[in-house]
């Protein structure tokens, strides 16, 4: 998902991009990834805004929401996803 681009270095996540790009299914589920986590990101933002008062608040919040899920990412996706790969095998 979105989230995983915060947890890779920069050299990792180009050669995974372009080692993807060349396989159009792993292409294509990138994307379908990348537009499901950007998708639950707006809608986060959507379903704050109503709680928040002013723009710097909603500013400072979703920056604080954006930094805790990368956080959660980095101590919990590696044995999340590992888990979900041995479901699948």
């Amino acid at each position: 998902m979105i989230w995983d681009v915060g947890t890779r270095s920069p050299r990792r996540l180009l050669g995974d991009v372009a080692a993807g790009a060349r396989v159009p299914a792993r292409l294509a589920a990138g994307l379908t990834r990348f537009a499901i986590g950007l998708g639950l990101l707006l809608l986060a933002a959507l379903v704050a805004a109503p709680a928040i008062p002013t723009t710097r608040a909603y500013t400072v919040l979703e920056t604080g929401m954006l930094i805790a899920a990368l956080i959660v990412e980095q101590l919990l996706g590696d044995e999340l996803r590992g888990a979900v790969r041995k479901r699948r095998a």
